[in-house]
This record gives C-alpha cells, sequence and structure tokens, in this order.
C-alpha cells in the first residue's frame, strides 16, 4: 500500500524490509487435529515472521545491511507480533531492538484458541474423524467466508496461542519475569486510539443517553466493574457518552497495557523509549478523528497523501528521524536536526514520554490515574 512505502525512511540510510505473512484463520487459528510433535499449534503467521528474520539474517547482507543489527517494528497487529517475537524462545538473537506501536496484549491459552479452533472446524464442516485433512483441503475462499462468519480473538487479529513453544507463557508474564529478548525498544501509543479504531472491532449500537453508555459498559465489562468505570469516566467530561467509551476502550486496550509493558521492559533493558502520538492532522479530513489509531503512520513513513503544511512536513522528518536513529543505535537522537520540532527523546523511567506533536515535548504520567485504576480493577 502508498502509506507503507518506505522510500522515505531508507532515505535515512536504513534498509527497510517488508515482509508477507498468514493472516487470520491461516495465520493464527489453532485445532488439536493440526498440532505438531512438540506441542506447536496455531501460530503460523508467526512462524512466518521468524523465518523471515532468518532470510534477512542469511541475504540482507547482499543488499548492503548488517545481519547483525536488525531492528523489527510493526503498528497494531503488527505491534502484537512484534510483541510476540520479544517474548519469543524461537526469535531470540535474530534482532537487535524493536518498536511497538498501538500494541494490545491480545494472546490466548491452547485451551481458548483449540476451542475456537473447534468452532472454526464445525463451521467449516470439518468436524468428523479426519479433521486435519478436512482442514487442510479448504480453499481459501471458504476459510475467509467462515473466519468472517466467526467471532473469535484468534481469527479477528494476530493473537499468539500460548503454546508452549512459539510462547511459553503470556507475552506480558514473559516480559515481567525477563525470559523475554531483552532488547532497546520504542513503545508507543496514539492519544484518541479507539477514534478509528473501535468502529471495525466493536458493535457499540446506540450510545446516546447516559443509560445506552453503562449498558455498552456492563456488554463490555459486565455490572460490577461497568459501575465502577462509569463512575471514572463520567460521560459529560467528554461532551458524549460515545467520545466517553471511545477513552475507557483507548485506556483498557491500548495506553494502559503500553504502560504495563514499558515498566516491564525497562526493568531489564533501560534503553526503553515511550511516546504518546498526540497530533491531529490540519486537514479538516482528521479534524474528527483526532490522534486516532494508525494516524501516526503517515507521518512515520512520509507518505502523506493530503495537502500538508510546511510544519507537518518537518514533523513527519522528526518522527523519521527518531525511527531511523533508534534502528542504527539504539538511540532515537542519534541522527542530528536543525529543527527545533525534535527535542532530545528522554529515556521512559519514571513514566516518562514523549508527546508526539508539531512542538513535541517530554512529559511524563499520562493516564496516571486512569491506569492506576485500571491495574486496580482488573
Amino acid at each position: 500500500q502508498e502509506m507503507y512505502d518506505g522510500t522515505a525512511l531508507s532515505e535515512d540510510g536504513v534498509i527497510l524490509v517488508t515482509i508477507n505473512y498468514r493472516l487470520g484463520a491461516l495465520g493464527f487459528m489453532a485445532h488439536s487435529a493440526l498440532a505438531g510433535a512438540d506441542g506447536q499449534v496455531g501460530n503460523y503467521g508467526v512462524l512466518d515472521q521468524i523465518r523471515a528474520l532468518q532470510f534477512v539474517h542469511e541475504n540482507i547482507a547482499a543488499f548492503g545491511g548488517d545481519a547483525s543489527n536488525v531492528t523489527v517494528f510493526g503498528e497494531s497487529a503488527g505491534a502484537i507480533n512484534t510483541l510476540i517475537l520479544i517474548a519469543s524462545p524461537l526469535s531470540k538473537g535474530l534482532f537487535q531492538r524493536a518498536i511497538i506501536e498501538s500494541g494490545f496484549l491480545s494472546d490466548v491459552s491452547v485451551a481458548e484458541a483449540e476451542k475456537q479452533g473447534d468452532q472454526f472446524a464445525k463451521a467449516s464442516g470439518c468436524g468428523g474423524a479426519d479433521t486435519a485433512s478436512c482442514l487442510r483441503s479448504l480453499p481459501v475462499e471458504k476459510i475467509l467466508a467462515t473466519s468472517a462468519a466467526l467471532s473469535s480473538t484468534s481469527l479477528a487479529t494476530a493473537a499468539g496461542t500460548i503454546d508452549g513453544v512459539v510462547l511459553k507463557q503470556s507475552v506480558l508474564q514473559t516480559i515481567q519475569s525477563g525470559q523475554h529478548n531483552r532488547v532497546p525498544v520504542i513503545i508507543g501509543s496514539n492519544r484518541d486510539e479507539m477514534r478509528t479504531l473501535a468502529v471495525g472491532l466493536i458493535d457499540f449500537g446506540w450510545v446516546y443517553s447516559d443509560d445506552d453508555y453503562l449498558a455498552t459498559l456492563v456488554k463490555q465489562f459486565g455490572a460490577e466493574k461497568a459501575q465502577a468505570i462509569h463512575e471514572m469516566y463520567p460521560w459529560w467530561v467528554y461532551g458524549t457518552p460515545r467520545l466517553a467509551v471511545e477513552d475507557v476502550l483507548s485506556d483498557f486496550a491500548v495506553h494502559c497495557p503500553a504502560r504495563q509493558l514499558t515498566r516491564a521492559l525497562e526493568r531489564y533493558n533501560p534503553a526503553t523509549f515511550r511516546y504518546v502520538f498526540t497530533h491531529t492532522g490540519e486537514s479538516p479530513l482528521f479534524w474528527a478523528l483526532g490522534a486516532g489509531h494508525a494516524l501516526e503512520l503517515p507521518y512515520v513513513f512520509g507518505t502523506m497523501t493530503v495537502a500538508n503544511s510546511w510544519g507537518e512536513r518537518l514533523f513527519s522528518q522528526s518522527m523519521r528521524h527518531y525511527w531511523t536513529s533508534f534502528a542504527k543505535t539504539s538511540n532515537p537522537n542519534s541522527i542530528k536536526s536543525e529543527s527545533m520540532l525534535r527535542p532530545t527523546w528522554g529515556l521512559s523511567k519514571n513514566d516518562s514520554y514523549m508527546d508526539l506533536d508539531l512542538l513535541s515535548s517530554m512529559a511524563k504520567g499520562f493516564r496516571t490515574e486512569k491506569c492506576d485504576f485500571w491495574d486496580q480493577l482488573q
């Protein structure tokens, strides 16, 4: 896609490799009939990525790259996969640093993954004795149609399965216990994540009144937790119940897990840098979207397709310099810039983070009260 064109990033002197990997049921569906001798099940999309990293090690020198200086980075599902690579023993030594943009903690147990796999098999007409052969013979069109008809963590996203091979335990537990690949990390989120993401993931229904708001919270979190969340996030502070729901889900799914992960990562490698992207595009097309999910990508890749001001283009250059500096040296500040828009990015200690906007600056304690609330609620 045009937005992911790596030309501008490569102009900073990096060799950019983008990869394909299996998605949805093809990449992440787990079923006991498909389990390997070592117990490995599901996670096929992750195995594709590991093979791609092995290919990079074997071949990148022919493209001018350095096999001992590899950075993995991804956004959304790509960030989920980056986290899995950080946690997986199978990817040890294959990369030296990682960038996680708007990632989620969505890994599932083998029991849960195989439950979803059983549902998929039965819906595909493969619930009989020779399930493995039946599943392997399904046309791709049938697999996609069945996946679309089911609601499942593993089929809808890049959720990894804790199979004891690719993942020994959950990503968060792996990192908290220091059993992960201890590499320097940039990790961040966008202020208004769910402004652009929730529509595609969650059926809100009507959220126009306080009763609608509470009912939505009950549906997502259960009655007991919903009441506490309702009190912590009164909708009138946001102007509309819909905006309140978006903020609840942004904190729950992205911002507060990012804080958990950052604290765990920096415990074992001080070279951890956190950001919050807070920029709203200057074009009227972006005003209603705020700093929504994925809206940092055109600035990271330098592929804005809407007319942008000189300031926005300098901002994009600054973000690219941060990313490529980090990819080269583990330090986002190593590429020098004359721009005042690119201040020094400090470490994440004491909940510090870079507020990425036209006039970026270091800040501290993003959503502290709300994240403390979620830590206690869960």
